[in-house]
C-alpha cells in the first residue's frame, strides 16, 4: 500500500513538471519599476510560457533573468525562454545537485530555472516542484510510523 501511494505521488510530481510554465515578464530599460535588482513581484506582469505570443512550435522550458550592460547602464530581463532547451544546456548544468547555472556570455549573463515564477530570485533554485514529493513523503513516515 505505501509503495503504491508513494508511487503514485512521485507520478503526479513527474507530470505537473510537464505542464506550462508561468514566468515574470519585464524589461528593466523600458522603465518597468521593480524588474532590476532588487525585483518588486507585485508590479510585473506574469506569462503563461505556452500561451506567449512569441511561441511557435518549441515551447518555451524556462523562465530566464538576463543581465546584461548596455551603453554603461544594467539593463535586466525577465521572461519566457526562447533561445534555451534542455538539450542546448546539458554542457552547464550541475549533475549532482540538479541546478542550472547562470551562463555568462561576455557582459551577458542568463540565468535559468523550471519552476513557476522562479526568476524573481537573485540566485534561482529549481529544485522547487519536488517539494510536494517531499512532504508527501513526511506526511506517510509519520502517519504509518507513528
Amino acid at each position: 500500500m505505501l509503495v503504491a501511494v508513494a508511487l503514485f505521488f512521485t507520478i503526479i510530481g513527474k507530470v505537473s513538471q510537464v505542464a506550462a510554465v508561468t514566468c515574470y515578464q519585464c524589461e528593466s530599460h523600458r522603465g518597468e519599476y521593480g524588474c532590476s535588482d532588487p525585483f518588486v513581484y507585485s508590479s510585473i506582469e506574469q506569462i503563461n510560457c505556452d500561451t506567449a505570443h512569441f511561441v511557435r512550435e518549441r515551447k518555451p522550458v524556462f523562465c530566464e533573468k538576463k543581465t546584461d550592460i548596455v551603453d554603461g547602464y544594467y539593463v535586466t530581463t525577465r521572461g519566457c525562454s526562447s533561445e534555451f532547451r534542455w538539450e542546448d544546456i546539458q554542457q552547464y548544468a550541475d549533475h549532482r545537485g540538479g541546478h542550472i547555472p547562470c551562463i555568462r556570455q561576455g557582459t551577458k549573463e542568463t540565468c535559468l530555472c523550471t519552476g513557476d515564477r522562479c526568476n524573481s530570485a537573485t540566485r534561482f533554485i529549481n529544485n522547487v516542484q519536488n517539494v510536494p514529493l517531499l512532504i508527501s513523503a513526511i506526511w506517510f513516515y509519520v502517519i504509518f510510523y507513528y
